[in-house]
């Protein structure tokens, strides 16, 4: 069944792989190589529980993220294939999408597979964080700054509110905290579509973020970032700014600062939301990926996903959760794995130059 293309089906004029069609077999290789980075951030996680005092990941304790993709995935889907058999006309929607769902057995158990796989990369991400200043104590927020101090000569955040005001601080604020939305949206939108090709690209490239961005590099990095800094390091070097967010409230909901409370008040406990890491950003990361994902066919929504990209990156150093380079470092490295990726899917799919010049010697041989 492997040699059959099934994601979408190529026409007759168009047979074997091409770089937008996925074969099965490149489908479930990709998809067994997002369960393994999956399964080994699983085991790392619990490896480090045990060895640190928290519980192994289990899950009753990984309902969080993952349980609300799920809480809004399958309504979404359901609506999103609602609404479109209504405006197309069709006398009996439900009817419809029960048709949908025995018609593609096979990309709904692929669906679940990918959320099982986010489900356990999310729970572990969140088990790894909480154990971060256990394994490794915060200490990189010194040469952050240090590095902050020797190209700008202050820290950058005090040069951004000199010249940003108080309202337009509110709106980065609040597209700032929006950034837990769109992730959602993001996972529920890799589950679900039907575009193999980028869905999977995707989802190796959230994967190798969130674990090896998010995990691996931030206990080797471990920080807290500029608004965290003056409570952890000593002193008052970041008390203005905090006056500063702290007045926002009187303008907002103080946003920042109430986050700020809620992780100093769950320090090293295992629940959605909490632990301590600055560098590197997976918030400025994973906007840049979602930027790197809108295909160039729609440039109004690409240069929607580059703005909001730039609202990140300049929130998180604004709002004072990350220090520039957590941001840089960030973006670097997830445009590598966004590449890697895709090398990964086309190889997958025989359509990389390795591939075909597999094939080509193969074809060379005799007999």
């Amino acid at each position: 069944m492997f040699d059959q293309p099934a994601f979408p089906i190529p026409s007759r004029s168009q047979p074997g792989p091409t770089k937008n069609k996925l074969s099965t077999k490149a489908v479930v290789i990709c998809l067994a190589l997002a369960a393994t980075i999956s399964a080994a951030a699983l085991i790392y996680a619990n490896i480090l529980a045990q060895r640190y005092g928290l519980p192994p990941v289990r899950i009753s304790e990984s309902i969080g993220l993952g349980g609300l993709i799920l809480i809004f995935s399958f309504p979404f889907w359901i609506l999103r294939r609602l609404l479109h058999h209504y405006r197309s006309g069709q006398p009996n929607p439900a009817a419809l999408i029960r048709d949908d769902i025995l018609k593609n057995k096979f990309h709904f158990f692929m669906s679940l597979c990918i959320y099982v796989i986010l489900f356990y990369a999310f729970a572990s991400y969140t088990t790894i964080k909480v154990l971060i200043p256990s394994v490794m104590d915060f200490y990189f927020d010194i040469d952050a700054r240090y590095l902050e101090y020797k190209i700008f000569g202050n820290d950058l955040v005090y040069y951004t509110h000199k010249f940003v005001g108080t309202y337009p601080t509110l709106a980065v604020e609040w597209f700032y905290s929006l950034w837990h939305v769109v992730n959602i949206y993001t996972a529920m939108w890799v589950i679900f579509s039907k575009n193999y090709v980028l869905k999977l690209r995707a989802l190796i490239t959230m994967l190798m973020s969130w674990i090896f961005l998010g995990s691996v590099m931030a206990i080797a990095l471990s920080s807290v970032g500029p608004i965290l800094f003056d409570h952890f390091y000593g002193g008052t070097a970041f008390a203005p700014l905090l006056d500063r967010l702290a007045r926002l409230s009187e303008y907002g909901i103080g946003a920042t600062m109430k986050a700020r409370q809620f992780l100093l008040d769950n320090y090293g406990t295992l629940r959605l939301g909490s632990g301590i890491s600055a560098m590197p950003s997976l918030h400025v990361g994973m906007a840049f990926l979602w930027f790197l994902m809108v295909p160039r066919e729609y440039p109004g929504i690409r240069y929607l996903a580059l703005a909001y990209f730039a609202v990140i990156l300049f929130g998180s150093v604004h709002l004072g959760w990350h220090w520039l380079s957590d941001g840089i470092v960030s973006v670097v490295f997830v445009f590598g794995f966004w590449n890697l990726a895709g090398w990964i899917v086309q190889t997958a799919n025989g359509n990389s130059s390795y591939a075909r010049k597999s094939r080509a010697i193969a074809a060379d041989r005799p007999g």
